[in-house]
């Protein structure tokens, strides 16, 4: 199974390698342009003190995010969370919601429910639905795409969230990507203790 580090890294599937990449390459295009008419030393040693600057600050920046998403695990009683039935992680969820400015938070999780637990509006007024998943392993790629299925069926005009309590693997998390939001163990411990509401996928 994997750690609680590594399902942090699948559950939201946030790759920081291809994006620091492409700011480096548009930050050295865009001096590049500009020094063009200067000496070819000065505008290389322009270009790569660019470069350094730009990568420099986007490392600065996903080191903080993990020391955040770090602090804010040890920080919450996963103890409690851990010992949850599934109707009471889907309650925990609920209020989170309601907390954090949901309306019309409902929980219908139940024997045939088509895989959703809890119906909901976001502050902006955008439908939601929430599968929750308390089991003791983490979420497979099978249970992402059932969810994604009932997105696409039943509740069409709906945003898709997905709680794990033990995370997704990368496989998971995988399948997910662009249709639904995935919040693993790391997430979930923002959200509780420091307020990161998840971001829904876009319309």
């Amino acid at each position: 199974m994997a750690t609680a580090r590594g399902r942090r890294s699948a559950s939201v599937n946030r790759g920081y390698g291809p994006w620091v990449a492409a700011a480096v390459v548009v930050v050295g295009v865009g001096v590049w342009n500009w020094a063009g008419e200067l000496a070819p030393a000065v505008a290389t040693g322009l270009v790569l003190a660019a470069v350094t600057v730009g990568a420099a600050t986007l490392w600065a920046r996903h080191r903080l995010t993990r020391w955040r998403s770090q602090r804010a695990v040890e920080r919450t009683d996963f103890r409690r969370i851990d010992a949850m039935t599934g109707v009471e992680f889907e309650h925990f969820v609920a209020d989170l919601m309601r907390r954090d400015g949901f309306s019309g938070v409902v929980v219908v999780g139940r024997a045939g429910d088509g895989g959703v637990d809890i119906r909901a509006r976001t502050p902006g007024g955008r439908r939601c639905a929430v599968q929750c998943k308390r089991l003791k392993r983490a979420a497979q790629p099978k249970d992402v795409r059932e969810f994604i299925g009932v997105l696409a069926t039943t509740h069409r005009d709906y945003a898709g969230m997905m709680v794990s309590a033990n995370g997704f693997t990368s496989r998971a998390a995988e399948e997910a990507a662009g249709y639904l939001t995935l919040v693993g163990r790391a997430e979930l411990a923002e959200w509780k203790t420091d307020h990161r509401v998840p971001v829904l996928p876009p319309r």
